[in-house]
Order: C-alpha cells, then structure tokens, then sequence
C-alpha cells in the first residue's frame, strides 16, 4: 500500500485544494505539478486517479517517467479524460483497459491499470 511521505504522496508530490473541487463530488481532485507535468489528481489509499494531465513539453518522456514511479507506489491508476489518441494508444500499451468509473456520481469512460497480484497461486 501506497504511504503518504511528509512532503506529499509517493511519486506525485503534492497534491493542492483544487479551487472546482466542491463540483467534483466527495472526492474531490487536486491540482499537482511534477516531472515537467502539471494537471487534476487525487489519491485515495493505494489508488492513484487522473483527471487531467498536461505535460509543458510533450513528447519528451515526462509522463512515461511519472508513469514508472506511479506503477511501483500503487496497487491502480485510473486516468479520465483522454483526449489525444495517441496518448490512448500509449496507455492501452502500457497495460491501461478501458473501463467505466464513477466520477462524481456518474459513469464516464475511464482507462484503468491494476497492478498483477504477485501473491495469487496458479490456478488447478
């Protein structure tokens, strides 16, 4: 399970009050600035979510860093929002699904990662 670390959580950093959180539910999404990247966030336990991502200069390997360090802190990654179809690709890629998740209350496409139980015997 994912700890919090006094300057903010494993491999995001910081997660900031976000100024439209009161309108995205219980939960609301936070804004972060790591890596070259800056963007919508929140943490819950051991699950990572992004609302959105911007990268200041794309293409140069800032998220596929992130994206490392986020894999080895968290058990699941959801990422909502994808507007760029490459980026799309790149995550079914990296082993994203493509799923439906609640956001404030609602159902939205979503991709998803989980991480694979390392514990789980083989089936008979």
């Amino acid at each position: 399970m994912a700890k919090k670390q006094p300057d903010g959580h494993p491999a995001i950093g910081i997660i900031l009050p976000n100024i439209y959180g009161d309108v995205m539910g219980e939960e609301p999404f936070g804004q972060f600035r790591v890596h070259g990247l800056h963007g919508l966030a929140r943490v819950r336990g051991d699950e990572l979510d992004f609302l959105a991502i911007i990268a200041n200069e794309p293409g140069r390997g800032a998220f596929s860093g992130l994206l490392r360090k986020c894999k080895r802190h968290y058990r699941q990654i959801r990422i909502f929002s994808i507007l760029n179809d490459r980026f799309g690709e790149f995550l079914l890629r990296e082993g994203f699904a493509p799923s439906r998740c609640l956001i404030g209350g609602d159902p939205e496409h979503c991709l998803v990662w989980k991480k694979e139980d390392q514990c789980t015997p083989p089936s008979p």
